[in-house]
């Protein structure tokens, strides 16, 4: 961080003009701003969607609801499964992976992440432990 605030930001400054440093700042507020608010929607979504399966052996999730929200929200309530129950942290392949069982259903058979396997079976997403 010395590096970048003792040469990268005055070489900006000197480069864009002057206020570039104040303009990133702000950038990244608003972008954090944006993305907290994401997490909240998709957390609200999952507390009104999520289903425990019977023994506990897994959760589901209703595609129409998860094909209705935008890929920012639903790639959120995605990992966050995969965190909440699971105890895993998802790759951007393996979320898009699963994701495209909801938005490019084709038939593909199941998602082996780290910990969970999750299939869609008929307008369900069911994410199981693969313990």
């Amino acid at each position: 961080r010395v590096r970048v605030r003792e040469r990268v930001l005055p070489m900006l400054e000197t480069e864009l003009g002057p206020g570039i440093a104040a303009n990133l700042v702000r950038s990244a507020e608003l972008a954090r701003e944006d993305a907290d608010a994401l997490d909240e929607i998709a957390r609200l979504q999952l507390n009104q969607w999520l289903t425990v399966l019977a023994g506990g052996e897994g959760v589901q999730l209703p595609i129409l609801q998860l094909a209705m929200q935008p890929a920012a929200v639903r790639n959120r309530m995605i990992r966050e499964v995969a965190r909440a129950h699971f105890a895993s942290h998802l790759t951007q392949t393996h979320t898009h992976a699963i994701a495209a069982l909801v938005t490019d259903w084709r038939g593909q058979g199941p998602i082996h992440a780290p910990k969970m396997t999750v299939t869609r079976e008929g307008e369900t997403l069911l994410f199981r432990s693969n313990a």
